[in-house]
């Protein structure tokens, strides 16, 4: 609550962390939607971006994250880069 409390974006990043990229649609939406809806429990929020599990991603999960009002972002190789990537 103390990250969000000072400004800092809340993101989805699954809830049990799986292999995304091996998902069918109904799983991608489902692991997506049991994260969101324990944050928004939680913190009251909705959240906008997702970072998929070991940066593993294909079209299913992209259409399936913008579908239910996510961007999908990545992060660079680079790990003292501080931006992060839009897909």
């Amino acid at each position: 609550m103390k990250i969000y409390e000072a400004g800092h974006q809340i993101g989805n990043h699954s809830n049990k962390h799986p292999h995304i990229g091996k998902m069918n649609k109904s799983q991608v939406k489902d692991e997506i939607m049991e994260c969101h809806h324990k944050v928004k429990e939680l913190l009251g929020i909705d959240m906008v971006v997702f970072r998929p599990p070991y940066g593993e991603y294909n079209n299913t999960v992209i259409k399936t994250s913008r579908e239910l009002g996510y961007e999908v972002i990545q992060w660079f190789v680079d790990s003292l880069a501080t931006k992060v990537q839009m897909v």
